[in-house]
């Protein structure tokens, strides 16, 4: 593991780092709304404030069909995540993927799949950030607990950036352990606020206490 890769992992946070005030409120709290198309990190926003949103993830196909391989579902998203945060989301999304049956990919490879090649990066549509490459890197080199799938497609047309750049175009899954360690600090806390993880449109979403409400 070199330098950058060393400091990407001692900068990741997780659901180590969520901690309680006396009265049982999260710090951070994570929210999936409409079925997983956005997932959110928030903050309490103090006396009488909304939520700050820390990080969210969006999937560009919100509006549209879910993008297939092989019959499988693919799940991008686009991401604005503060710092830090980036890894834990990403791994909420891929463990959600999987519960549904598909992988986590870039949006790199989406593109590419869709014969659509240098679009700028970051945007809605565009191709992966270049934070997104390191956190996908890290998954393929670094994350035993990952799984990375290789597709069953070439692009000859970008052969030797699908070769040099392999980790863009992995499929990714992973079991639930995350959403699993969320769903016990649900099950612990005694407190009103013990929604940690939550989901739901409306003002008060619900808390999730098992994966099969997640896969519904």
């Amino acid at each position: 593991m070199n330098f950058k890769q060393w400091m990407l992992a001692e900068a990741a946070l997780g659901v180590r780092d969520i901690k309680f005030d006396p009265q049982g409120k999260p710090s951070h709290r994570v929210v999936i709304h409409g079925g997983g198309t956005v997932i959110n990190l928030t903050a309490p926003g103090g006396m009488g404030k909304s939520p700050r949103v820390l990080g969210s993830l969006s999937n560009p196909d919100v509006f549209g069909d879910t993008r297939l391989l092989d019959g499988v579902p693919l799940y991008q998203w686009h991401a604005d995540i503060e710092r830090g945060w980036g890894p834990f989301l990403y791994d909420i999304a891929m463990e959600f993927a999987t519960l549904r049956g598909g992988y986590l990919v870039s949006s790199t490879f989406v593109n590419r799949l869709e014969n659509r090649w240098d679009l700028p990066k970051g945007e809605v549509g565009g191709d992966a950030s270049e934070l997104a490459e390191k956190v996908y890197y890290y998954y393929l080199h670094n994350r035993h607990d990952v799984e990375a799938h290789q597709p069953n497609i070439m692009f000859w047309d970008r052969a030797e950036e699908q070769n040099r750049m392999q980790y863009m175009y992995m499929l990714y899954s992973k079991r639930p352990t995350t959403l699993t360690q969320l769903i016990e600090l649900n099950r612990r806390l005694e407190s009103p606020y013990k929604a940690v993880l939550v989901k739901g449109m409306g003002a008060v979403p619900q808390p999730i206490l098992s994966l099969e409400e997640l896969n519904g």
